[in-house]
């Protein structure tokens, strides 16, 4: 009752803050990169991460806000005995999808690069698929399985390019994505983007 209540809550907050602004929204962005995944009970390779969303400034002094929608998944490696001898053959992936609404801050700056920061809150679905085949025993499917959303976070930093007046600036980021509840895959992701103003 209490996970519903949370997940029921990030959802509300997510909404509320976007909605009554994305006919204004000021900005879109996209992104991808590298995702470095943390799991107390897997060993994760390195995988990927991209999102995608709106944003738009609060006030004029470097506040600003949004939602976005990312997605990204880690491959579960072969496990191997000392002598190196496959004991499974992995083709498991766990995958990850955030919804969240956040707040961000951009250092003022003279020239046309410009560090910020951000945070956010929202609901984030850890799912874990594919098959494993272990020596001896056979093939196992997970299919789609010990699916699990919960309240999720993200924090992060960046810079972005360009003068305040131009319509399209990259930008390069660095985040840290994680949940509570049962999901306890963290992310780290280092990613390049860009953002695409679309209003004022």
């Amino acid at each position: 009752m209490i996970r519903r209540a949370l997940l029921a809550s990030a959802a509300v907050f997510s909404l509320a803050l976007v909605a009554p602004f994305a006919v204004q929204a000021q900005s879109i962005f996209i992104l991808g990169g590298a995702s470095f995944a943390d799991s107390d009970h897997l060993d994760l390779d390195t995988g990927w991460l991209g999102a995608g969303g709106v944003s738009f400034d609060i006030g004029e002094n470097g506040v600003w806000a949004g939602v976005e929608f990312s997605y990204g998944q880690n491959s579960v490696p072969d496990q191997t005995d000392a002598d190196n001898d496959v004991l499974i053959d992995s083709d498991v992936k766990v995958k990850n999808w955030a919804a969240m609404g956040f707040i961000g801050y951009s250092f003022p700056t003279e020239g046309t690069i410009d560090p910020y920061v951000f945070g956010g809150v929202g609901v984030m679905n850890q799912s874990l698929s594919g098959s494993a085949t272990i020596v001896g025993e056979g093939t196992f499917d997970f299919g789609e399985i010990d699916s699990e959303s919960a309240l999720g976070y993200q924090f992060g930093a960046g810079i972005s390019f360009g003068s305040e007046s131009s319509s399209v600036r990259p930008f390069v980021e660095g985040r840290y994505e994680g949940a509570g509840g049962d999901v306890e895959v963290t992310v780290i992701a280092a990613s390049v983007g860009v953002s695409i103003a679309v209003g004022s």
